[in-house]
Formats: C-alpha cells, sequence, structure tokens
C-alpha cells in the first residue's frame, strides 16, 4: 500500500468514525430526553392517580396505590449506571445532564464537519487531477454512513422530494437538551403556582397554592432551583445553536460534494415498482 492509499484510508476511517461518534451522541441525547419526560409524566399525570379521587375504592387499595405513586413512579433510575434520583429533582439533574450532552454533540458534530470537509477537499484536488474515480470513492466512502443528521439526495426515492417532515424532526430532536428541561421547568412552576383546582382562581383559595404553603427557606431553595435550571436551559441552547450549524454547514458540504461527483457516478436505471413486477415477468 503507497502513502496515497494510506492516506485516503485514514481520511476515510476519521470520517467513518466521526459520523457514528456524532450518531451515537445524538442517540444518546434521544434516550436521555425520553427518559426525563417519562420520568416526568409518570410523576404528573399517571392513571393510577385517579384512583385515589375514587370513592369506590377500597382504602387498602388506595393506600399500594399511594405508595407505588411515591416509591415507584417518583423515583427515576438508570441501571446501566447505576444513578437513582428523585423525579422532583429533575430541573436540576436532569437539565445538568442534558447540559453535558450538549456539549459533548457539539464537538461531535464539529469534529464530523472538519473532517467531511477535509475529505471534501480531497476529493476537489482529485477532480482537478482528473482522478474522478477516487473522487467518487471518498464520497461512497463517507456518503453511506450518514443516517440521521445528514442526507444525500441519492437517499431520496426517483421522482420523490426529500422528507422535509423527517428533517425537521431530526432538528427537533437535535434540541431535546432545550425544550425537555423547559417542559420540566413548566411542570414545576404549575405545581407551585398554579392552584390545585382551575375554577379557583380567587384570592379565597389563594392557600390551595404549592408557594404559600412552603416556608421561607424551602421558596429560597426552590428560587434557586428555578434560576440554576433556567440557566442550563440557555446554556443548552446556546450548544445545540452551534451545533444544529455545524452539521447545517455538514449537509452543504454534502450536497456539494454529491453534485460534484454525479456525472462521473454511472446511472442506474429506475427500479419497477412491486407492483409492476409481474408484468415484467410475464
Amino acid at each position: 500500500m503507497d502513502w496515497q492509499e494510506k492516506k485516503l484510508s485514514i481520511l476515510l476511517d476519521a470520517g467513518k468514525t466521526a459520523v457514528q461518534r456524532a450518531r451515537y451522541v445524538f442517540i444518546t441525547i434521544i434516550i436521555a430526553g425520553t427518559l426525563l419526560l417519562t420520568a416526568q409524566f409518570n410523576a404528573t399525570l399517571p392513571w393510577i392517580r385517579n384512583m385515589l379521587h375514587r370513592e369506590n375504592v377500597k382504602s387498602d387499595v388506595k393506600g399500594l396505590a399511594r405508595d407505588i405513586s411515591f416509591k415507584e413512579l417518583s423515583v427515576v433510575q438508570v441501571p446501566l449506571l447505576g444513578v437513582k434520583f428523585s423525579v422532583y429533582d429533575l430541573s436540576v439533574v436532569g437539565t445538568a445532564a442534558m447540559a453535558v450532552l450538549s456539549v459533548w454533540f457539539f464537538y461531535a458534530v464539529r469534529r464530523e464537519h472538519y473532517v467531511v470537509a477535509t475529505i471534501k477537499a480531497e476529493a476537489d484536488e482529485a477532480i482537478e487531477q482528473k482522478d474522478t474515480d477516487r473522487a467518487v470513492y471518498l464520497y461512497y466512502g463517507i456518503a453511506h454512513y450518514f443516517v440521521y443528521t445528514t442526507t444525500t439526495q441519492q437517499l431520496t426515492p426517483a421522482n420523490q422530494k426529500p422528507q422535509a417532515v423527517a428533517r425537521r424532526a431530526v432538528v427537533i430532536l437535535e434540541h431535546m437538551p432545550v425544550w425537555v428541561p423547559a417542559i420540566v421547568v413548566l411542570v414545576d412552576l404549575g405545581t407551585l403556582f398554579v392552584p390545585r383546582y382551575l375554577y379557583q382562581l380567587n384570592e379565597a383559595a389563594a392557600h390551595t397554592m404549592l408557594w404559600v404553603k412552603l416556608s421561607r427557606g424551602e421558596q429560597i431553595e426552590a428560587a434557586i432551583r428555578m434560576v440554576i435550571a433556567i440557566l442550563g436551559i440557555l446554556f443548552c441552547w446556546y450548544q445545540c445553536r452551534n451545533a444544529t450549524i455545524f452539521d447545517r454547514s455538514t449537509r452543504a458540504v454534502m450536497a456539494n460534494f454529491e453534485d460534484e461527483v454525479s456525472p462521473f457516478v454511472p446511472k442506474l436505471e429506475k427500479q419497477p415498482h412491486n407492483n409492476d413486477r409481474h408484468l415484467i415477468a410475464k
């Protein structure tokens, strides 16, 4: 293997590793965000809560439901990491976890962009030297590793437009470190300041709010937690915004890459639709 082959192999290995790393972090964000949303749902709107308000439910069954709600649904466990914490600490613990993941995602996407840009530059040099086979080799060596964050037109069926809805969904999922903690904060604010029964929003029923039942120290602690959570959300937004910029830049590089090598790629005949295959067989 000569130097040129080693160089191409190293570039493609680096590109493969960078793309897989970004995808791994992206999937980790989805798993963590789903875990936080599930924990928040179990603590706020579990169906079992209705048993506590039914008159035809036995007292021992209500006690069991209360124990399950407090001991099981109010505790978040991550056996893989050996982590266990209360669902009422999600505004701090969840935001901190998402902040770490947002930083990880930013660096992964940034590295992915620089590696892809380097491979694209090598392909441009190959095209200038009339070595189109090397350019096509570099393109296919990196393009087919993308799954979620960056796609190419060749992955779109013939005569079909790219899936804009799916791409927007990916962008929304990339911003889970922002909107998932925001949901947790909104739920906490509702728990603190929204009366138990919405139709009692008047001065006579102000005592139904949890905030007025807290001690001075608890109110200060709750306020500090909210400030920490909001600062964490703003930090996550900053990191996700920068990561999205790199992701869009990588998508633009790959689109330009595809346009440059398309004239040198053998054209495949359009495959018949599944419903027409029986006609061809005849």
